[in-house]
């Protein structure tokens, strides 16, 4: 299987496990918003780096900002994996990309690995992986809840020690109170070239300045919700994003 037909095949594993997949949206990431601004880089990364961006002047810049899932519902208040995609405009209409999630590690090292977790595990990636959207982030999840898939994950990960990691965090990871407050980890490795030819590689990550703040913060008690409703109302996660926020 090449890299084009293993990579269909993945995308059509992951709408399989979709329960409310629109065949008109993306499989997954599905839900967002996108956002324009300029970056900046610390002088000190000019020690470490000779890109464009990396050196000190005002860049323009683009991000998306989005829910991991599958569902076309805005479940801001479901535990999930979130997305940051930023794109840096350098000059004569070049770009350089950073693609970034809410997990820090990964569940897989490859990716033919990657299509087998999808066609082998399908309670846990169900584009939901620990709680299906009827639940809340400020939920503790219940083995024997209909709507929990912890048995799957437990299980799952027993089964593959290489996910132990990512499961682990997946289940502590929280929901943000939006987009805004949430640090965002790359998911691909650079090789950094310093001005004396040098190479280091890195991975970057992003932290807000006003720090990371999960709705499970803001609450002394948890609360059972009924099926279906979430903590937090549609388009909640966007909202604050239309007022300035900064990112390191």
């Amino acid at each position: 299987m090449n890299d084009d037909s293993l990579s269909r095949a993945l995308v059509d594993a992951i709408i399989a496990n979709s329960d409310d997949h629109d065949p008109n949206k993306r499989p997954i990431h599905t839900v967002g918003i996108g956002v324009e601004g300029h970056f900046r880089a610390l002088k000190a990364a000019t020690r470490y780096c000779t890109e464009e961006h990396s050196q000190g002047q005002e860049v323009k810049a683009t991000a998306g900002f989005s829910n991991g899932s599958g569902s076309h519902k805005e479940n801001d208040g479901a535990l999930d994996i979130r997305g940051m995609a930023t794109r840096f405009h350098l000059q004569n209409d070049h770009a350089a990309d950073i693609l970034a999630m809410t997990l820090n590690v990964f569940f897989c090292p490859r990716h033919p690995k990657l299509f087998q977790i999808h066609q082998k595990g399908p309670g846990v990636t169900r584009n939901r992986l620990v709680k299906d959207p009827g639940f809340s982030a400020d939920e503790d999840p219940d083995p024997e809840d209909p709507r929990s898939n912890v048995k799957d994950l437990i299980e799952f990960a027993n089964a593959h020690p290489e996910a132990m990691a990512a499961v682990t965090t997946l289940g502590t990871i929280g929901a943000p109170v939006s987009y805004a407050r949430a640090s965002y980890h790359a998911v691909n490795t650079f090789v950094a070239v310093d001005p004396e030819g040098g190479q280091r590689q890195v991975r970057f990550h992003w932290q807000p300045l006003a720090g990371v703040l999960n709705t499970k913060s803001q609450r002394s008690h948890r609360q059972r919700l009924p099926q279906g409703r979430t903590q937090k109302p549609p388009g909640s996660l966007a909202r604050p994003l239309h007022s300035q926020h900064d990112h390191r």
